[in-house]
């Protein structure tokens, strides 16, 4: 990670979003420290309150005050809204000179996130609960670094992969490109998330082959991958589909031996009803970000 050290104006998140982390990762965490956090933020205040009256969501009142907002949607709705606004606003938004197109790359990103939430959840792994989202919806943030501050390497390198109809991780694999996961990870060492979080996201395809020795949240999002990749959405609009079953398969098994809560887990089960509710997490999504 020489060459990223060298990196002066590597992306930053802004300090509301580190508080808004520690509350997430607190214990005796409320509704009431998630409004007063949001609400010392003009900018994201005003965009919680967009979605709040927003025609997907707005009853007979007006909603003036976040507080209200979080009565309304539900505590983890409006985490994760104000975690997704910031995440795009300071690192996702179609830049000039952006080699692959973003708005693709945030879709999947997104919906990674939703995916990896349920996973968490119907797993019964409730000590990734309050970072299952982010790791989500950070799980390729690597990528976002090459495309931004290497572009030449990285425009050779989806060219390459396009030609050959080879998956960007296979690429990496071979040797030939830096590995994503782990700049990703990096970087997000760097903005101080927690441990959970870069590992997860620095392990998240080298758990492919079902070794999960750095966390099994990692495998949760591989499998979050996956299922919105069979969702026809990946990270770039031509990239080739992966055999999602047969990776899903191997880690699963590799899962279900330290994840009570995983076993009799059906993953066809699980990706049909997700693919279901993939327009409304969309529809959600161009009504925070347009």
């Amino acid at each position: 990670m020489e060459r990223l050290d060298d990196v002066d104006n590597l992306p930053t998140l802004p300090h509301i979003f580190t508080l808004l982390m520690g509350m997430i990762e607190s214990d005796g965490s409320s509704a009431a420290d998630l409004a007063r956090i949001i609400s010392s933020d003009q900018s994201l205040t005003a965009r919680v309150l967009k979605f709040a009256n927003s025609p997907l969501f707005r009853g007979r009142d007006r909603i003036e005050n976040v507080a209200k907002a979080v009565v309304r949607l539900g505590f983890d709705e409006v985490k994760a809204i104000a975690l997704t606004a910031m995440v795009y606003d300071g690192l996702f938004r179609q830049s000039p000179g952006a080699y692959f197109n973003r708005a693709q790359f945030w879709k999947h990103s997104a919906l990674v996130a939703h995916a990896t939430s349920e996973l968490v959840t119907q797993f019964s792994m409730h000590a990734f609960t309050p970072v299952a989202f982010v790791a989500g919806l950070l799980h390729d943030i690597g990528i976002v670094v090459l495309d931004r501050f290497f572009p030449d390497r990285f425009s050779s390198l989806i060219r390459r992969i396009d030609g050959r109809r080879e998956l960007l991780e296979q690429a990496e694999e071979a040797g030939e490109y830096p590995p994503h996961a782990s700049i990703g990870a990096y970087l997000l060492h760097r903005w101080l998330l927690p441990q959970t979080v870069w590992q997860a996201v620095c392990g998240h395809h080298s758990c492919r082959d079902g070794r999960l020795s750095c966390t099994p949240l990692a495998g949760v999002i591989l499998l979050a991958d996956l299922v919105v990749r069979r969702c026809k959405i990946p990270f770039y609009v031509s990239e080739p589909m992966p055999d999602s079953m047969k990776h899903a398969k191997i880690v699963l098994a590799a899962l279900q031996k330290t994840q009570a809560g995983s076993r009799g887990f059906s993953m066809e089960e699980f990706a049909r009803s997700f693919a279901a509710c993939v327009p409304v997490h969309l529809e959600k999504l161009r009504e925070l970000v347009g």
